[in-house]
């Protein structure tokens, strides 16, 4: 790549950073689905934190849509709220203003490979040349390197900022570019239940194009369109969808293969799920302080036969634990997933970039430091104490889990290296998961 030197560090990220341009060899959007997208974001700005919401009233529909352009504009609009502050740059509209129905158009050119005849003419040369376009915005503008940053990666400036405070220019854009994509689709093998061999010939004889992943024993990766919840394996409880990082997490405490496991933070349930089935002669607790969560995770259990063996207590979220965990006390091992940024799992939540304020990344690490000094003491000696997150950042892992020891003379960190994953560099969702150890 060719650096143009003018605009400084600033210039530099943003040419690094800068996305390439669009083939032009995909369809051109229909006026149908164009405008349902465009209806959907003008929801979704009202409140980016309910983009979910929003994006499902394209499939509320009706027949309205053909199933074709339901697709394509539930698509459009999520690449809209991914990408939208890189797309008002390239617009030249960092002020907000463009519509909706441009935003869309634009997406369409730069994410979908639409012909640049789809844009919107007066966005057509920054689309068609991204690198150039973002460095005269910083040169006409005198960004920062953090606002370079999040202009070119359609990242908020702090994000951008605790990237840049981590890693090299170089690296951090590439850690961030890796974050505008989409998630893949990964399935976890209930192995308990049957094997990833079985389920992938199964998924082949069915026509879908599936294949084992190498970061999980039981992952297999799918490609292309499948509607998951139509899969027979899903059905029938012999596979749910989990990102293979998550199944990495559940692994590490695969090795004690105690009798008692807490899961501190379940959730929804995938760890715990992942847990049990790894681990099946084990009694697991999975606590949280969202009793709808909760609700769920029980639902999962029953589909995946495992109610026998899993409880879901919700406890208050300070304060003392409920009696019955120091009745279950001491477990041979405890899973603290912390509360975080997310800033691992943005290609899977992408409008988790608009609606957590800055102020999340100064206040959480005080949170999991409590949740952590909360369970610790429920770990028999000689157990394992897991810390994980779906953060990208020290600030939430690495920190966190030195100063936890520094309180806590008790645990020491396993010869384990910590797992850190990067959707850039791994597939699959970023996240960190320390082992530590209860002396005995």
């Amino acid at each position: 790549m060719i650096i143009d030197a003018r605009g400084g560090v600033a210039g530099e990220i943003a040419q690094r950073a800068a996305p390439s341009p669009g083939t032009g060899e995909g369809r051109a959007p229909s006026k149908a689905s164009i405008a349902a997208a465009a209806a959907a974001i003008d929801r979704a700005r009202k409140d980016w934190s309910r983009s979910v919401r929003a994006i499902s009233s394209i499939s509320r529909g009706g027949r309205s849509l053909g199933s074709r352009d339901r697709r394509a504009a539930n698509d459009l609009a999520w690449d809209v709220v991914r990408g939208r502050r890189l797309l008002l740059a390239l617009l030249g509209s960092e002020d907000g203003t463009a519509s909706s129905s441009d935003l869309v158009r634009a997406a369409a050119v730069l994410f979908a490979d639409a012909p640049a005849a789809s844009a919107p003419r007066h966005g057509r040369d920054g689309l068609e040349d991204p690198k150039h376009a973002l460095l005269s915005r910083v040169l006409q503008r005198g960004a920062s390197p953090q606002a370079a940053l999040g202009m070119a990666t359609s990242l908020p400036d702090w994000f951008a900022a605790e990237l840049l405070g981590q890693h090299d220019a170089a690296e951090a854009c590439v850690i961030a570019r890796g974050l505008l994509g989409r998630a893949p689709l990964t399935l976890r093998v209930h192995h308990d239940r049957t094997d990833r061999k079985t389920i992938l010939a199964e998924l082949a004889e069915a026509g879908v194009d599936a294949s084992a992943s190498p970061l999980a024993p039981f992952a297999i990766d799918l490609s292309g369109r499948v509607n998951v919840n139509a899969l027979a394996v899903v059905q029938r409880g012999e596979a749910s969808v989990q990102d293979a990082g998550s199944q990495r997490i559940a692994g590490l405490l695969a090795p004690q293969l105690g009798e008692k496991i807490l899961d501190a933070c379940a959730g929804a349930g995938g760890k715990t799920l992942a847990m049990a089935s790894l681990a099946p002669r084990a009694r697991i607790i999975g606590c949280d302080v969202r009793p709808p969560a909760l609700a769920r995770a029980a639902k999962r259990a029953r589909l995946a036969q495992l109610s026998d063996r899993l409880r879901f207590l919700a406890i208050p979220s300070s304060g003392q634990l409920p009696p019955a965990l120091g009745v279950f006390a001491p477990v041979d091992a405890v899973l603290v997933d912390a509360p975080c940024t997310g800033s691992g799992s943005l290609r899977r939540e992408p409008h988790a970039r608009w609606s957590r304020p800055p102020t999340e990344i100064d206040r959480l690490p005080a949170v999991q430091a409590s949740i952590l000094d909360r369970f610790a003491p429920l770990v028999r000696p000689g157990g394992r104490l897991v810390y994980a997150t779906c953060s990208l950042f020290v600030r939430e892992n690495q920190d966190v889990v030195r100063d936890f020891l520094g309180r806590n003379q008790g645990f020491t960190l396993s010869e384990e290296e910590p797992l850190q994953s990067r959707p850039d560099r791994d597939g699959c969702d970023g996240f960190f998961a320390a082992v530590l150890l209860r002396s005995a």
